[in-house]
């Protein structure tokens, strides 16, 4: 890619990240600005459609009262004078007061006159429960916390939400006892919302919170406002929808209301955005225009020249004649190096290609010491165990069998008719060969666990950690979810005393209360992991020490481990406990089951 499409690419990067910060600036610092303002003007005109739905229920509440607290009224719930009812409760009644509903109750609960007048069709019809002859006297529409106290509200009916007062029935100079009480309800009809909307000037809808047929976002609203927000706004195309609860009498079942609010402010602030985009966007073409000519002529051409001339060097051509101008700035000062800079070269290349080849016959004896060392570990270790299981197969058949056969016959002894005092020696005698029979096995097991080449890897990790907890008291699991295994004997000899070698590291340093070793095989390689809850360490502290004094043995299993293809790994953290894992490839020859599994049981102890 030459320098003019690079210095290009730069700019436009340039103009491209100043046009995606101004609109990140416009969408998420001034859009949202816009959007906090219509949504705060979509929850005044909310509070108006409430306030106005409040507004009628107090002036039916203020109607109410009047004719509640009247004599007249106040003596047709004693009397029951139908002349009371021809003169005030006629058709024109309900339609100049836009009424549909008007029940006296008595203090008990006894209806001693109701209707309930449908204003479209000029007649009546049932609604529950004000056609019963009576209501429980702890109706919410009854029941009253004092004599004078009225109830206003919301009244869910089992055709449409009401607005409802009830007052009670007393003296036109609102003295008592209240004779019962009169409730006045007008419907929440189409004609109504319609009057409200013309009212506040805002589009808004109501439905009963208990309606069978709300559909799916206004049970999503209903749901957001039941857990605690008081308005749920919902943003479609061109409204701003915001809900709201208004809640019904003494606990009943209210109204949502929904407002739509049409979503200018966002709508010019979006033009306003627009605009200021696009004339930015201008304004960073024209710079990058300008810039760019600019930089062409004092830059891109000059280094062209000396790129060239550079290019020339690389195949052998150490010419400097016309690669840069005779000039006073940074550019100029760059070709007169540039020149010293070929001679120097030239000068150098050959020391420079000799000291090439000698450091890459070094590194070459490098590698192969490093391998050769490797090598001669794996090595050591194995001829070290071997010379183990010597020793203790050499303890078990020969030193082993003597002291039995010695034991037997001190026992054939003691069984005879010597005295009791010769006897006595014979038993001790017995004692203490039988005592050193034990420790030579504690030896043979010690030296070469026969359960590794009998049982294989897995029955001898069981064993190491069932004598780990019980020789240091330690809470040791050892889980493996491996059937069956074949490992060579380098390599299951290496992985056992990797394994001992950091149980003891648990043991001296970690201060551990409990210990898990896992072993399984996955995707071709065997993993043994060892987790403690004791201290923990910081590995990067061991990797930095410069003496090579801490963590040696961890440093010898890394080793052994790499010439395997294998590798450690240790994840641990100060006062958190540790985790070593040891990964080994397995070959497909390694993998076979056709030898019994590695978890089968154990045989006893010897000893």
């Amino acid at each position: 890619m030459s320098l003019n499409t690079k210095i290009l690419g730069i700019l436009l990067a340039l103009m491209t990240t100043a046009a995606l910060m101004d609109y990140a600036v416009h969408r998420w610092v001034i859009y949202p600005n816009y959007a906090a303002l219509e949504r705060a003007q979509a929850e005044k005109d909310l509070a108006r459609c409430v306030a106005a739905l409040e507004d009628e229920i107090e002036h039916l509440s203020a109607f109410a009262s009047d004719w509640a607290a009247w004599d007249d009224t106040y003596r047709f719930i004693a009397e029951r004078d139908p002349a009371y009812i021809d003169s005030n409760l006629g058709r024109r009644t309900f339609l100049d007061n836009r009424l549909n509903l008007i029940v006296f109750y008595t203090s008990g609960g006894r209806r001693v006159w109701g209707r309930i007048y449908d204003l479209a069709t000029g007649g009546t019809a049932p609604l529950h429960p004000f056609d019963a002859p009576s209501l429980p006297p702890d109706h919410p529409l009854l029941e009253r916390a004092a004599e004078d106290t009225p109830i206003n509200g919301i009244y869910v009916t089992d055709r449409r939400p009401m607005l409802i007062a009830s007052r009670p029935i007393i003296t036109s100079e609102r003295r008592g006892p209240a004779r019962g009480s009169l409730i006045m309800g007008r419907l929440l009809d189409p004609t109504l919302a319609k009057h409200l909307r013309e009212k506040t000037h805002v589009d808004h809808r109501y439905w009963s919170l208990e309606a069978a047929d709300l559909a799916q976002e206004e049970r999503r609203a209903k749901g957001r406002i039941d857990s605690g927000t008081p308005v749920y706004a919902r943003t479609t195309k061109n409204d701003l929808q915001v809900y709201t609860v208004i809640p019904g009498i003494a606990g009943t079942s209210g109204l949502l209301l929904r407002a739509d609010v049409s979503r200018q402010i966002t709508a010019k602030g979006l033009s306003v955005i627009k605009y200021a985009i696009l004339s930015d966007a201008l304004a960073t073409i024209a710079i990058l225009i300008v810039s760019f000519g600019l930089l062409r002529r004092t830059v891109i051409r000059p280094l062209s020249r000396l790129t060239r001339c550079a290019v020339g060097i690389g195949a052998g051509k150490y010419q400097t004649a016309g690669c840069v101008d005779d000039r006073d700035d940074e550019i100029g000062v760059l070709g007169r190096e540039f020149k010293r800079m070929v001679r120097r070269l030239q000068e150098a290349h050959q020391g420079l290609m000799r000291e090439v080849d000698e450091h890459r016959r070094s590194r070459a004896m490098l590698d192969t010491y490093h391998h050769k060392l490797r090598r001669l570990s794996s090595k050591l270790l194995l001829a070290e165990e071997g010379e183990r299981r010597r020793i203790a197969i050499a303890l078990h058949d020969r030193v082993g069998q003597s002291l039995t056969v010695s034991k037997m016959r001190l026992d054939a002894l003691a069984a005879g008719k010597a005295e009791d005092r010769e006897t006595s020696h014979i038993r001790e005698v017995g004692d203490i060969l039988e005592k050193t029979i034990a420790d030579t096995r504690m030896l043979t097991f010690e030296l070469s666990p026969p359960v590794l080449y009998e049982f294989g890897l897995g029955a001898a990790l069981e064993w190491l950690c069932e004598k780990f907890g019980k020789e240091h008291h330690l809470d040791i699991e050892f889980h493996s979810d491996v059937d069956a295994l074949l490992l060579e004997n380098h390599l299951r000899v290496m992985l056992f005393q990797a394994t001992r070698e950091l149980l003891f590291n648990t043991v001296k340093h970690a201060r551990a209360t409990r210990v898990q070793v896992r072993m399984d095989v996955a995707d071709g390689t065997l993993e043994i992991i060892i987790t403690d809850d004791g201290l923990g360490f910081q590995p990067a502290r061991i990797n930095a020490d410069p003496s090579g004094k801490l963590g040696f043995g961890l440093f010898s299993i890394r080793e052994r481990l790499d010439d395997l293809g294998g590798e450690l790994d240790i994840r641990s953290e100060s006062g958190r406990g540790t985790r070593v894992t040891l990964r080994c490839p397995l070959s497909p020859a390694r993998s076979a089951a056709d030898k019994p599994a590695d978890r089968q049981r154990l045989p006893e102890r010897p000893g």
